[in-house]
């Protein structure tokens, strides 16, 4: 008869604590994890290649910003443009966002009144400069 190195309970507790460290390590891996980086046309169009809620990140320039009651709706544009969702609007208002401000949004690329929206998390200006050059200045 062969020797039992390990008895049941030993067995059963080294399996529990290498599943819970193995769940902690993906938690904080998912936290640390770089959100994806994607240009306003591509969360536009929802070019993640997944179905599921996506972490994000977009820059570009305000294009516009519509304030309703319930949330904000902030245009962000570079070659092409994106409306962005955010549902803290007392944030939106003391950000006094303006036309062609660059900003960079932290949010979510997710199903929202039927269609692919990119809802916001967080959004830092990125200039306060709103000056531009143009032609025949």
């Amino acid at each position: 008869m062969t020797k039992l190195v390990l008895s049941e309970k030993k067995l059963t507790a080294a399996c529990a604590a290498t599943a819970l460290i193995g769940i902690a390590s993906i938690f904080i891996i998912s936290l640390l994890a770089e959100p994806l980086r994607l240009s306003p046309g591509e969360a536009a169009r929802g070019s993640t290649g997944s179905s599921a809620s996506q972490k994000a990140k977009i820059s570009g320039f305000v294009d516009s910003v519509d304030i309703k009651e319930s949330h904000a709706v902030i245009g962000i544009a570079a070659l092409e443009a994106v409306e962005a969702i955010s549902f803290d609007t007392s944030y939106v208002k003391r950000l006094g966002l303006e036309r062609f401000q660059e900003v960079e949004a932290l949010g979510e690329l997710r199903r929202y009144k039927g269609r692919e929206s990119f809802v916001i998390a967080k959004i830092k200006l990125l200039n306060r400069n709103t000056s531009f050059c143009q032609s025949g200045d």
